[in-house]
């Protein structure tokens, strides 16, 4: 019986082939596992990493602006308990009045205009000779009952976007009228939206009914 000793080395060969490329297969398959995985997980920490770093961002721009409405309010309930302000009232004395107006105007960067209305919502004294009835109507329905501020919007009067902060003037402990100034937006409060944040994202401001109410740069 003739031994075909040369077919058992090749065999051999044939399975140690076998074996090798089995072995590379699986290191290769575990490799490119192991570098998706990689990529997967660094992307997903990466895309965390970013948007932690925009909350926060937009949580502290949030409270400046929050802070700065504060600032805004509380400069105009000062305004309403000035003496000056509520004598136009218990006086009709408004020449006082209209001196302080114009100080404030001279002093405070960002107030544009300021007006007085009685508790029938007429203009008493005002820093501008022309009137906006509607939109005196639409503060004055709300300011009379606590401080209030109005949406961004663009003045009629001076042709700039503001936000109009009013507060009820009381004279002898009763309702007597309000006060209604208007603050300029690009002096402070778009300074600190339009601060720039990176070259791919922005913080924008919009109010409760998501409109949006400050430009978008793209």
């Amino acid at each position: 019986m003739e031994c075909d000793c040369q077919t058992i080395p090749n065999q051999t060969m044939k399975i140690q082939t076998k074996i090798s490329s089995i072995i590379f297969t699986l290191i290769l398959v575990t490799g490119i596992v192991a570098i998706t995985s990689s990529y997967i997980v660094s992307k997903q920490m990466i895309e965390d990493e970013i948007y932690h770093h925009l909350e926060s961002t937009a949580t502290s721009r949030a409270l400046h602006i929050e802070t700065l409405l504060d600032e805004e309010a509380e400069l105009v309930k000062t305004f309403a308990t000035s003496k000056v302000f509520v004598e136009v009232f218990t006086t009709q004395n408004l020449t006082p009045a209209i001196q302080r107006i114009k100080t404030l105007i001279d002093i405070h960067e960002v107030i544009s205009r300021i007006r007085v209305l009685d508790k029938q919502g007429k203009v008493v004294v005002s820093s501008h000779s022309e009137i906006n009835p509607i939109g005196n109507a639409k503060i004055f329905a709300y300011g009379k009952e606590g401080v209030y501020i109005r949406d961004i919007h663009i003045s009629t009067i001076t042709g700039t976007k503001v936000m109009s902060v009013s507060a009820p003037i009381l004279a002898k402990g009763e309702f007597a009228g309000i006060i209604i100034v208007n603050i300029e937006v690009e002096k402070e409060l778009y300074e600190i939206i339009s601060h720039k944040h990176g070259k791919t994202s922005e913080i924008y401001l919009i109010n409760k009914d998501g409109y949006m109410m400050t430009p978008s740069r793209f």
